[in-house]
Parts: structure tokens; C-alpha cells; sequence
């Protein structure tokens, strides 16, 4: 039977679904499941976890992600954590069974799953259909802030700076991820810079030696801050981490409006003078915590609450430039250019 139809008495079946994850995601993936109202056929973890995702949903565990993929084909993915077999059959779609393929069935995840732009570019250049099921959460820009600040740019005028500012708890997210959601935001907003310098610190690394920021941005922990400069004068200034124990993101951009600040609930536009022209903000209102902000999302991407429009790829290969020179920046303690980052990769 399909993972989405109709009963003998006529009422449509809940969505099945697999769930990847870690055992500290596990009040994540309770939420997104029930916000989604999900029927969780199997669980499994990415990379060497061992422990039993299963006994969370009360249903099969699964260490072969390839193999639970053909034995429910039609189910949505809901990914927490991807281990490296996940991350090659996701962007090798054409090795998993056919009906996996011709699925339509929704995959949301939190973390990136291209380790490469040059990975990202072969993916959405040999399976645009199976690339297009991919949604992420929570993005900055799919935020409720996020959209009332770039819906405000057309009056607002050019944005000349940028800082963004966003810290989690490694249980919640990546800092890769962080990483590439700012670099997608900046690509809306500024568009690509000439060279951006990037450092990281909060982890250990050998006495002496500059901190290794890994051989790919999927391995990068700990405090990143990076300055994107632009030929022209404008500039983005970017503080992440993923080790300050609380979920929290703001924004601050300046241009001849004035000044836009947002987090992810709430908007306010100041204009030159010091006058408020917009607002969204309450006394009482809190930001959402990380978990309720992911749900929130997801349930836009599986239509739930209305279907938000996907990120567009140009876009999405354009901040893994960013990724990658920052990146290397943070390798080499010199700006990088994510132009060159793109002839490397031979993306135009």
C-alpha cells in the first residue's frame, strides 16, 4: 500500500516516514514527528552511533539506510544525523531502487548533505527531481523575521553591512550547518564578495599549531567568525557556534533605510532619524527555542501550514562557495575568494 492514501472507511492514512538521528535528538525528533503527524516505520543513526533509535518511535531499527529506503520506498526522510553511507546514498540517488526514485515524498533534515559544492553540483545536475524533494530546517530566511526583513529590502534600499550572529548546543545542530543557512542568507542579501577570512576556536587542537578546521566543512565544531568583504565597499560580519549551550540568532542590517533587527519571530525597522517605521516585536513575545522553530518550518515544508518555495539552486551552490572559502580560510589564516572556490568546482 502506498505511504499515503485512503482507508477502507475513506479517511486519508498519515504519512509514513524514517527517522535518522542521534540519542540527544531525541525530544528534536519527537516534536518534528508529532507536529508532522508522521507514522514512523524505522529509525536508525547516522555514522557509528549504537545506540536504538527505534525503541523511541516503537518501530523496526535500522542500521542499513539504503536497504529501510527500498523496503518503504514512498516514506518521507526525516534526518537528524547523516552518517557517511547516508550522505552517498542521498547524493547518489540512482543507486537506491526504483521506487525511491520515482518518489515525491518530502526529505527534511537539518544538516547539509553535500560535503562539496562540487558534490552539490553533480547532485542537482544528475537528479533535479530527487534534489527538489530536499527541504532544510530551520532556515533564516524561512523564518517568520527572516521574510518580513527581505519582503522590507524593496523600501528599505541597498543593505551595505550585515551581522549575523547565531549560537546553538552541538545536540541541537552542526556548526556546518549554521555555517551554510548564514551563507544563504548573505546570498540573498548581498549576493557573493570578494574574499572572506574566517577563524575558528573553542575546540582543542594541538599546542602550537593553528586550529584545524578538518578536511571538510561537515566536520567543522566550535565558535566560527568570518568577515565577507565586497569590492564595493559593503561588508558581512558572521559569529556562529555551535557549543553555547542555548539556541539563539539575530540580525542586524544597515543600509539607507536605516536599520533593519530580527531574530527569528520578531522584525523592527528603524528609519535614519531614529523613528520606528515597522515592528513586529511585543513586550511579552519570545523568539522560538531551536525545536519549536524547526517544527514550525516543517510543517510549512510538508504543506501542513501552506508550501513555502524551495530554496532556488543557484542559490543553494552559491552559499557552498562561501562555505568552502570560509572553510579554507580558517585551514590556511588567509581570505579566500569563493569565486575561485567556484572555478575549482567548475560552477559558472
Amino acid at each position: 500500500m502506498s505511504s499515503q492514501g485512503q482507508t477502507e472507511a475513506g479517511s486519508t492514512t498519515r504519512q509514513q516516514a524514517i527517522v535518522w538521528l542521534r540519542p540527544e535528538q531525541a525530544d528534536l525528533g519527537r516534536r518534528l514527528i508529532d507536529a508532522l503527524d508522521l507514522d514512523v516505520v524505522a529509525a536508525g543513526s547516522g555514522g557509528t552511533s549504537r545506540n536504538r533509535p527505534g525503541e523511541m518511535f516503537g518501530c523496526a531499527m535500522s542500521d542499513d539506510f539504503r536497504r529501510t529506503l527500498s523496503e518503504a520506498p514512498d516514506a518521507a526522510l526525516v534526518l537528524l544525523s547523516i552518517g557517511e553511507d547516508e550522505r552517498d546514498a542521498l547524493t547518489h540517488p540512482s543507486s537506491l531502487a526504483r521506487g525511491v526514485m520515482e518518489s515525491t515524498s518530502p526529505i527534511l533534515t537539518i544538516e547539509p548533505i553535500a560535503g562539496s559544492l562540487r558534490e552539490m553540483r553533480r547532485w542537482s545536475d544528475e537528479s533535479p527531481a530527487f534534489f527538489a524533494r530536499v527541504g532544510r530546517s530551520p532556515s533564516l530566511l524561512a523564518s517568520p523575521g527572516g521574510m518580513s526583513a527581505i519582503e522590507s529590502l524593496e523600501s528599505f534600499g541597498r543593505v551595505r553591512s550585515i551581522d549575523l550572529a547565531c549560537r546553538a548546543g552541538a545536540r541541537e545542530v552542526s556548526l556546518s550547518a549554521l555555517l551554510l543557512d548564514a551563507m544563504e542568507f548573505v546570498s540573498a542579501t548581498l549576493g557573493e564578495p570578494e574574499s572572506i577570512g574566517a577563524s575558528m576556536s573553542g575546540v582543542d587542537a594541538i599546542s602550537g599549531l593553528r586550529i584545524s578546521a578538518g578536511d571538510s566543512f561537515l566536520s567543522m565544531a566550535g565558535d566560527l567568525t568570518a568577515h565577507l568583504r565586497y569590492s564595493d565597499d559593503r561588508a558581512a560580519a558572521i559569529s556562529l557556534s555551535d557549543c553555547a549551550g542555548a539556541w539563539s540568532r539575530g540580525v542586524t542590517l544597515l543600509g539607507p533605510g536605516g536599520c533593519i533587527l530580527f531574530d527569528d519571530e520578531r522584525f523592527e525597522w528603524i528609519d535614519p532619524s531614529g523613528s520606528t517605521l515597522d515592528d513586529s516585536f511585543s513586550p511579552i513575545a519570545e523568539p522560538p527555542m531551536y525545536e519549536a522553530l524547526a517544527a514550525q518550518q516543517a510543517q510549512r515544508f510538508f504543506g501542513k501550514q501552506g508550501a513555502g518555495a524551495p530554496t532556488p539552486t543557484v542559490r543553494v551552490l552559491e552559499a557552498y562557495a562561501f562555505v568552502e572559502a570560509a572553510h579554507l580560510s580558517a585551514r590556511t589564516g588567509q581570505p579566500e575568494s569563493p569565486a575561485t572556490i567556484r572555478r575549482m568546482a567548475g560552477v559558472a
